[in-house]
């Protein structure tokens, strides 16, 4: 069993590592604000490129000619009577 003395060392070994760490890797209020407001600029640009488009292909729906449309070619009307 290991001593008490080595147990306190190791104590206080893993408190400086843990604080270290979290002074090397911490992250700052600021930084975390400067890059929500990048990510909400691109979410906002992304979403009017996806409006501009959807508006610019909602009108190119092309009319059918009516009479096109409701003639058959005569290997359809051939087909409709045979199962296959």
């Amino acid at each position: 069993m290991p001593s008490s003395d080595a147990e306190a060392k190791l104590q206080e070994l893993e408190k400086r590592l843990k604080a270290g760490w979290e002074k090397v890797h911490s992250l700052k209020e600021s930084h975390l604000e400067a890059v929500r407001e990048v990510v909400r600029e691109q979410w906002a640009e992304r979403q009017q490129q996806a409006a501009a488009k959807k508006d610019r292909a909602a009108p190119k729906q092309p009319k059918q000619d009516a009479s096109k449309s409701q003639r058959k070619s005569r290997s359809q009307e051939h087909d409709e009577g045979h199962s296959h």
